[in-house]
């Protein structure tokens, strides 16, 4: 462990303390309630119960479901909350003020903003520490976190005090690239955290550019978002020699789940979130070992209640199998996977850049899908609350694409879904010659 990081993380710490310790809490109720069967599940049930009663007294939406069996309560999406957020936000007790706002699209086309109260921060940064901890990654060690960064990014104090390097990921390209491994290589990046599309374009470099492993001082890589190939994990293994851990997430609730170093299942986290597996063609539960949706329930969220929400995603549970995961355990994970697109010379571009553009329109837009046609052609359809003006954002995302790119932007009124019953948010119906 570094100098550095240990300042930094005791400090950190400190704070927390001199606030009454609400991280430094959460923390050790997540650990608590994952080493103790018996009384962790009296506080998970005690948690639900207590959410339960919270909606149903102060959330207009949530009122009628008073008295109803947990089962009873409706299964939601992210459409359906879009389409309720008035009644089910408990505006009056978190407005402006007191609340966080988390954005989100991922890989839906639906893009979402919502409130989280300041208790449902805190154990967000809790279980971020907490699951980092358990991957490898001890807090405030130098680490890289890839992402599209355009809005919404870290400043340079945050940073410094975080010990956290912001790589911007729009563009996979061999000059963003020769940058990150200059960044990794000079700043003695300890862990990666990152989404898989990137990993893999980062993993191709490496060995085209034949770079040696020895330079780099990686120790945990984890993979979020759309689900890593082995073929990607195989070659992190041999670049790097290192752990590579992924993790079932997202950004409007938090850290759902992570496979163990060298397991071949997902560790729910229970401890801030109810999981059900429904059936896919009804809302009847999922036996165990079951392909089903998965459904969880946000413990924790008081200022939008999240109960019984549809991921889009959809797995398996089976029953835990020793004393270490005695509650169910998710062995089957099947995500979204994102198409790459290319700019209008050849070049990769990470689809979700188109995400980060479009991020300040969320409130106008209820859904939408990017199509690439050909080297040059694109498509944006979009399905609209309210009227908005995109050529701004649409100059923005030239600077990207290539000033040549021909955009045509197609009101619809709905995204078709595919026959798994997902949307697809990035398409690429062009061949890129080198790529296919």
């Amino acid at each position: 462990m570094s100098l550095g990081g240990y300042i930094r993380r005791t400090v950190y710490w400190a704070k927390d303390y001199l606030k009454g310790s609400p991280i430094r809490t959460h923390y050790n109720d997540i650990d608590f309630i994952r080493n103790n069967k018996v009384e962790g599940d009296k506080r998970i049930n005690m948690y639900l119960e207590n959410l339960l009663s919270h909606a149903t007294n102060n959330s207009e939406f949530y009122k009628k479901y008073q008295d109803l069996p947990f089962e009873e309560f409706p299964v939601m999406n992210k459409l359906s909350y879009i389409e309720n957020y008035d009644s089910i936000f408990i505006k009056d007790r978190w407005g402006q003020k007191g609340s966080w706002i988390a954005r989100t699209s991922g890989s839906t086309g639906i893009p979402f903003m919502l409130h989280q109260d300041k208790n449902k921060r805190n154990r967000l940064l809790a279980e971020l520490k907490y699951f980092g901890q358990l991957c490898g990654y001890t807090s405030h060690e130098p680490m890289a976190q890839f992402r599209v960064w355009k809005y919404g990014g870290k400043t340079k104090l945050q940073s410094f005090n975080e010990n956290i390097f912001a790589v911007d990921i729009s563009k996979l390209n061999d000059e963003t690239m020769h940058d990150i491994v200059n960044l990794l290589i000079n700043k003695k990046i300890t862990t990666i955290f990152s989404y898989s599309n990137a990993l893999d374009i980062l993993c191709r470099y490496i060995l085209d550019e034949n770079i040696s492993s020895d330079k780099f001082k990686i120790k945990t890589i984890v993979s979020q978002g759309e689900a890593l190939q082995r073929s990607t994990e195989i070659a992190l293994h041999k670049i790097f020699k290192c752990k590579v851990i992924k993790q079932y997430s997202n950004n409007e609730n938090g850290i759902f789940s992570e496979e163990p170093s060298k397991e071949n299942f997902f560790l729910l986290n229970h401890a801030s979130y109810k999981f059900e597996i429904l059936k896919l063609n009804s809302d009847k539960q999922a036996e165990f070992g079951e392909l089903g949706r998965i459904v969880v329930t946000d413990l924790f969220n008081y200022a939008f209640p999240m109960i019984r929400y549809d991921l889009g995603d959809i797995g398996v549970i089976e029953k835990g199998h020793d004393i270490s995961f005695s509650r169910p355990i998710l062995t089957e994970l099947h995500g979204r996977h994102l198409d790459l697109i290319y700019n209008t010379t050849g070049g990769l571009v990470n689809p979700l850049f188109i995400t980060a553009h479009l991020q300040f329109a969320f409130e106008s837009l209820k859904q939408l899908q990017f199509i690439q046609k050909s080297h040059n052609e694109y498509v944006l359809k979009i399905v609209l609350k309210s009227t908005i003006d995109l050529s701004s954002i649409l100059k923005e995302i030239k600077l990207v694409l290539g000033f040549d790119a021909q955009i045509s932007v197609e009101e619809v009124t709905e995204i078709p879904l595919l026959p798994s019953g997902k949307r697809k948010f990035i398409i690429c119906e062009y061949k890129h010659p080198n790529y296919n």
